[in-house]
């Protein structure tokens, strides 16, 4: 599929308190996602710079930022997820076609 999952570099951890990852399709994704019964989040909607807190900065030109806020998208993750329930959010990222 057409997704970027995080990395983290050797000999580093990561606490995750959420699962965030990139599609170009990310509309599709989560739309597709959606009709397996996989609820997403896009949690950062607005690119930082955009938002009204940080009205100082609209006029930058950020290009990243602005590609990221299309394309982010958060996975379920809980530790409360079942085996069933992981499998549910892994079989139906595995089966998008973007």
């Amino acid at each position: 599929p057409n997704i970027i999952l995080p990395e983290v570099a050797e000999p580093e951890a990561h606490v995750w308190h959420l699962f965030v990852v990139r599609s170009s399709n990310r509309d599709a994704l989560v739309k597709h996602l959606s009709e397996h019964g996989v609820q997403t989040q896009v949690h950062y909607p607005i690119a930082p710079h955009k938002q009204q807190a940080y009205k100082e900065f609209s006029h930058l030109s950020l290009p990243l930022t602005e590609q990221l806020q299309n394309e982010v998208l958060s996975l379920p993750m809980s530790p409360y997820l079942s085996e069933q329930e992981r499998n549910v959010v892994v079989d139906a990222v595995n089966s998008f076609e973007a």
